[in-house]
């Protein structure tokens, strides 16, 4: 299927296509607006300062309620006397709430950029919240237990922990919404139709809080000009016009409304660029500049000020022990809780599967993990009994090799349920890349292989991406970025994503 969409000489654009899956093709690019008012600045900024506002009240509201109510809850279900310090359960609660919103606004909940798939905001939320809880409990013991109920606490911490994620998310698509209500998405112009102005578009097609959208790009290719650049979406092409060249880039900006110009080449002459600055900066048009060595560090890029240059670098980040650690610990734990806990429905869905069809309820699979060593993998079988064991995966839920009870086991994520007993045994981890076959591993490019350095995960970033359709080893991007960063913060962010994907009947 493809998607074209071609600029008209109002800049409006016609797209035609069916439904497809991945991100809204048909509003990809928007009409040009007839006035810049609602991008002014300021407006941006007053509306970004009010959200930051309502965020911080929800937050106060949610965190003054869940204690207030779990030391009333303390009080009358439980039938116990409040300790004298908390004869006044709003001032306490309303106590423990501003230490909370004060650690929140240090460790950067506040800030309005969610980063790569929310993952930054999730992973800021998570460490805010737990060093506000260890504090909060730590001040405790410096209070004499007959003044203080640390019971009534810990109620208030549990009610507290499972409000205060859904507040926020609620808010801040609410202010997403109002946000695209009131401004729209910045258009914005491509320089540059190669690999990185291809890595470009995708960041913007597949990143919803980037609040960008391709209008098309500039070449330097005059042979390119009015000829699409080509993308592939899960099971969609992608066209993109190619607009102009380098010299006109100034009509473009106003043919087309562009907001922002994003350069993704590495060859243009200090003149050009010169050029094209003073052109954006004559329309109030932001310039920014992608290195061309975004592919190597694009996962861990930094900035180190040596004088008065800033330079490019990697930042290497080692193998820390107590995080790995931790993260087996936390493996072993959960795996093991989780195989008790859900064995009721493990042996039902195995019920279901032999009677749905022949053949054995588990399908058993060599696939390579961390240091290339191979292991065998462990799923609820979907598939008919005659279907290739070793063959790319299914991309359509109508493939005819599924079963029917396949396709709802798939799309539940169910059928991944077995590899609890990989991660058990140390083949796996709950969080990491997904495990390849070996056919594909022999095939990989030195980059990819990077995917080899952990051990693999039933999730990871790339099952929570818009990308998750499109095979395996082609988001070795996501892999990059998990390897480089991974904390348990981190972990615990893409744990948490993948359960409100699963909630949301997205699968992984």
């Amino acid at each position: 299927m493809k998607v074209e969409i071609e600029p008209t000489g109002t800049g409006q654009t016609d797209v035609a296509s069916e439904s497809v899956h991945g991100p809204d093709q048909s509003s990809f690019i928007d009409p040009v607006p007839n006035s810049r008012v609602g991008r002014n600045p300021l407006a941006r900024s007053i509306f970004e300062s009010g959200f930051r506002f309502v965020l911080a009240l929800v937050d106060l509201f949610i965190l003054v309620g869940s204690y207030w109510c779990a030391m009333l809850g303390y009080q009358h279900l439980l039938g116990r006397d409040l300790p004298p310090l908390m004869r006044e359960p709003l001032l306490v609660a309303a106590a423990a709430a501003g230490l909370y919103l004060t650690l929140f606004a240090l460790f950067g909940l506040y800030r309005l950029d969610q980063g790569f798939l929310n993952l930054h905001n999730t992973r800021r939320s998570i460490k805010g919240f737990a060093v506000a809880t260890v504090v909060l409990l730590a001040s405790t013991f410096f209070i004499r237990s007959t003044h203080f109920s640390r019971l009534a606490i810990s109620f208030g911490i549990a009610l507290s922990a499972l409000l205060v994620p859904v507040g926020r998310a609620i808010v801040f698509r609410m202010g997403e919404r109002a946000r695209h209500r009131r401004f729209g998405d910045l258009r914005v112009l491509i320089v540059g139709d190669g690999e990185l102005g291809l890595a470009v578009l995708r960041n913007l097609l597949f990143s919803s809080g980037a609040a960008r959208k391709a209008v098309g790009f500039v070449t330097e290719d005059d042979d390119r000009i009015g000829q699409p650049v080509t993308m592939r979406t899960g099971t969609a092409e992608l066209e993109i016009p190619v607009l102009g060249g380098m010299n006109s880039v100034r009509t473009l900006i106003k043919v087309h409304g562009v907001d922002e110009i994003i350069v993704a080449h590495g060859t243009q002459s200090v003149d050009e660029l010169l050029m094209l600055q003073r052109d954006a900066m004559e329309a109030n048009v932001r310039v920014l500049y992608l290195p061309h060595i975004y592919p190597l560090f694009w996962h861990n890029l930094s900035v180190f000020n040596v004088g008065r240059l800033p330079l490019l670098g990697f930042q290497r980040t080692g193998e820390e022990h107590i995080y790995l650690i931790t993260k087996r610990a936390f493996d072993l734990v959960s795996s093991a809780l989780a195989l008790l806990v859900l064995s009721p429905i493990l042996f039902l869905v195995g019920l279901i599967i032999k009677l749905e069809s022949r053949g054995p309820v588990l399908f058993k699979q060599e696939r390579i993990g961390k240091k290339a060593n191979p292991f065998v993998l462990f799923k609820f079988r979907t598939m008919r009994v005659d279907a290739p064991k070793y063959a790319l995966h299914p991309t359509d839920s109508d493939d005819p090799r599924i079963t029917r009870v396949g396709k709802w086991l798939r799309r539940t994520s169910i059928d991944e349920l077995p590899q609890l007993w990989n991660v058990l045994r140390g083949d796996m981890s709950v969080v990491g890349p997904r495990p390849e076959m070996k056919f594909v591993v022999e095939d990989y490019n030195e980059n990819q292989r990077a995917r080899l350095r952990v051990r693999p995960g039933i999730t990871g970033v790339w099952q929570i991406s818009p990308e998750r359709s499109l095979p395996i080893h082609e988001g070795v991007d996501y892999d990059l970025y998990y390897i480089e960063n991974r904390s348990f913060a981190l972990d615990l962010a893409i744990i948490l994503r993948t359960v409100f994907s699963l909630i949301r009947g997205r699968g992984t």
